[in-house]
């Protein structure tokens, strides 16, 4: 038994060497899902943190797309729209923790701030969400898109940088997990918005 344990240990051991390090530019790791986010799977109702400032936009590093739907940003609200949610005043549009996609195959048009967009949008609000200083976790069934789960680490110091005018700081990491696609270590940067 004791041997079986030794040989056991060194094979793990041996397996992670050699592995090159994943630099700042490479791109998320698409796999094919073959069971729920465990993280998501577990999530039930609606989790914050109280006192938390992190409303903003947090964009995707890399693009992400599964068919004809891309990734444009994980929105987070301010903590009067976190409480307003909890106390029951919600409409069907908006919530304080989602997602937006682009259509791709929609028509193009210039928005109010004269910038070059997809005409058709879809938005993920949750069916349950946990944010804390350190996570953001939520899961959805969307109607087109499918299942929608994200699981991800947040960087406060990093946060804290972008806020202070680091556009490239890396604020946010996680796997997302889209229909039958699911992406590993998507690095996401924060936008205040206009």
């Amino acid at each position: 038994m004791r041997i079986a344990l030794i040989c056991g240990a060194a094979a793990l051991a041996l397996a992670g060497c050699g592995k090159p390090e994943a630099s700042k530019t490479e791109k998320p790791t698409t796999v094919v899902a073959t069971a729920p986010e465990p993280g998501a799977e577990a999530l039930e109702g609606f989790t914050t943190q109280p006192g938390l400032e992190l409303f903003g936009y947090y964009m995707p590093q890399s693009e992400i797309t599964v068919g004809q739907w891309r990734l444009d940003h994980l929105h987070l609200g301010s903590p009067t729209e976190f409480e307003d949610w909890a106390a029951g005043r919600r409409t069907a549009a908006y919530a304080p923790v989602m997602m937006e996609f682009d259509d791709t195959k929609s028509p193009r048009k210039v928005n109010e701030l004269g910038q070059d967009v997809y005409a058709v949008r879809e938005r993920v609000l949750p069916d349950a969400w946990r944010v804390t200083e350190t996570e953001i976790a939520f899961v959805d069934n969307h109607p087109r898109l499918g299942k929608v789960s994200f699981q991800g680490k947040l960087d406060p110091a990093a946060l804290k940088r972008a806020k202070a005018g680091d556009a490239e700081a890396v604020v946010l990491t996680g796997t997302l997990t889209i229909g039958e696609a699911t992406f590993t270590d998507v690095k996401f940067t924060w936008f205040g918005g206009d």
